[in-house]
C-alpha cells in the first residue's frame, strides 16, 4: 500500500478518536487528514462525504483518493474560510492538530463557525503538564526536544488541561465527553501500565499523555 511510505503515527487510523465519533455524521471536515485513513474509515462505516485539508502535498495526494476532496494548505498561512465550502460540517476532526499551529484559538473559532448547530468537533492535543515535562526542567535543566510526542520540535503551543478548558470556551464549545491517553513516557515503555494505578487526583494529570475531547457547539 501506498501508505506504508509514511510513518504510521501520522496514517494509522486513530481508533482513540473514533471512539468519540457521535450519531452518524454526515458531513466531516478532517483537519491534517494526512493520507486520508480516519476519512475512508467515517466513509465505509456511516457513509460519510468527508472532506480534508492536509500540509503535506504527498499525503494530500494519496488522501485525495480516498475523500470527496482534498486541500493541500498550511494552516499558518491560510484560514479555513478560504476554502470553498460547500455547506456546514455534522463533524470536524482537530487531531494533533492545533498544537503545530501559530494561532490555534482563530483555527478553533473558525472551525466552530463551520459546524452546523448541534455539531461536534473531536480535539485530540498532548498534554504539557505531563510528569515528564517537570522531569527534566526541575532536574535536568533543559528543554526535553524531540522528534515526536508531547514535547515533538515542531509544536508551537502548549496546553494543560485548564488551558484547553480555555482554549474551547473562547470559540463558543463545550466539552461534551472527554477520553485520556495514559502513559509514563513519551517513547512507550512496558511499564506504561502503571499510569492506569495513577489515574486519580491529584496525579491524574501527571500521567495523562494525550486529551481527546468531543466538542459541542450549542
Amino acid at each position: 500500500m501506498q501508505d506504508t511510505i509514511f510513518n504510521r503515527s501520522y496514517t494509522g487510523l486513530r481508533t482513540d478518536l473514533l471512539a468519540l465519533v457521535a450519531d452518524k455524521p454526515g458531513r466531516v471536515l478532517d483537519l491534517g487528514c494526512a493520507t486520508g485513513e480516519m476519512g475512508r474509515y467515517l466513509t465505509d462505516k456511516y457513509g460519510a462525504q468527508v472532506w480534508g485539508v492536509e500540509y503535506d502535498g504527498a499525503m494530500a495526494e494519496v488522501a485525495r483518493g480516498k475523500l470527496k476532496e482534498v486541500w493541500q494548505a498550511d494552516l499558518n498561512k491560510d484560514g479555513l474560510g478560504d476554502f470553498p465550502h460547500s455547506g456546514s460540517y455534522d463533524l470536524i476532526i482537530c487531531g494533533d492538530v492545533l498544537e503545530h499551529l501559530v494561532d490555534p484559538w482563530q483555527v478553533l473559532r473558525d472551525a466552530a463557525g463551520l459546524l452546523r448547530p448541534g455539531g461536534h468537533i473531536i480535539a485530540s492535543l498532548p498534554n504539557i503538564g505531563h510528569f515528564t515535562t517537570l522531569l527534566h526542567l526541575a532536574f535536568l535543566r533543559e528543554w526535553p526536544y524531540r522528534r515526536r510526542g508531547i514535547h515533538d520540535r515542531t509544536h508551537l503551543r502548549f496546553f494543560t488541561r485548564r488551558n484547553l478548558m480555555q482554549l474551547y470556551g473562547q470559540a463558543g464549545l463545550r466539552v461534551a465527553a472527554e477520553k485520556r491517553n495514559l502513559r509514563l513516557w513519551e517513547s512507550g515503555s512496558p511499564i506504561d501500565g502503571l499510569a492506569k494505578l495513577m489515574d486519580f487526583p491529584p496525579m491524574r494529570s501527571f500521567v495523562t499523555f494525550q486529551y481527546i475531547h468531543r466538542l459541542l457547539k450549542p
